[in-house]
């Protein structure tokens, strides 16, 4: 994967933010993006609002990413503070650009904290296969049950997902990780494991755990989710997409 651009921001955004990016060519992109948001709690301790968290909503080129339909603004964030309780979340975006510029617009409400952005894009025999080896936040900070990844895929057909992480137990409890595929949890057949969370601790013991499927989703939007409890690992989540014509990487 080649590099497109990369920017350590480590700035709290309080209005409307623009980061502009230029595509040399057409193609499948990937783009990670690394933010914070505060709870209602948090902000009221430190005297900065009311009852109320901080929040990002996130569009690219005009068009919003959520994976809920509800017309609840809280509930479209993708960074929600309420949920985050401070803590770091990272999304991906994969994508067909065109070539050109285009922009990605956070929204927030009261300061949540936008950390940084990095953005790739496919090339050569391997562009109808999206790996990403994470290399921040991960292991997550640690807290209970919260969103620790989003992978949005927008106007492409998923074939095949293979995801490669591992847990282990710490003292009384345990690190787990939750794997969400278009709204639906993958369920864990492991014995004594927490059914919900595929990756479980107790029963990994620190030992990697591989989850394959072919999902074989057509073109449109699809989405991933990774929630956390504790510090699990994520080693490696690899996706092969089918390359309809249209999404096939052009050249100038």
């Amino acid at each position: 994967m080649r590099l497109v651009k990369e920017e350590k921001l480590n700035r709290e955004i309080k209005e409307t933010f623009d980061f502009v990016f230029e595509s040399a060519n057409k193609g499948i992109f990937l783009i990670e993006i690394l933010a914070s948001a505060k709870s209602w709690w948090q902000n009221l301790k430190g005297l900065r609002s009311f009852f109320k968290d901080d929040d990002i909503t996130l569009s690219l080129d005009s068009v919003e990413i959520f994976t809920s339909n509800s017309k609840d603004g809280d509930v479209r964030t993708i960074w929600n503070g309420n949920e985050l309780k401070s803590l770091s979340k990272t999304v991906l975006i994969a994508t067909k650009l065109d070539k050109g510029k285009h922009s990605l617009t956070f929204q927030p409400d009261k300061s949540p904290y936008l950390e940084s952005i990095r953005i790739t894009e496919l090339e050569g025999k391997d562009a109808d296969k999206i790996i990403y080896v994470p290399a921040t936040n991960n292991p997550p900070e640690k807290g209970d049950r919260r969103p620790w990844i989003s992978y949005f895929f927008l106007n492409l057909a998923v074939k095949e997902l293979s995801i490669l992480a591992k847990a282990n137990k710490e003292g009384g409890d345990d690190q787990d990780i939750k794997l969400i595929i278009d709204g639906k949890t993958e369920v864990s057949d492991e014995k004594n494991s927490h059914k919900d969370w595929f990756w479980c601790g107790k029963v990994l013991k620190g030992n990697e755990k591989e989850f394959k499927k072919e999902l074989n989703l057509d073109k449109g939007k699809h989405f991933i989710e990774f929630w956390a409890d504790k510090c699990p690992y994520l080693k490696k989540i690899e996706v092969s997409i089918a390359l309809l014509d249209d999404n096939i990487s052009e050249g100038n």
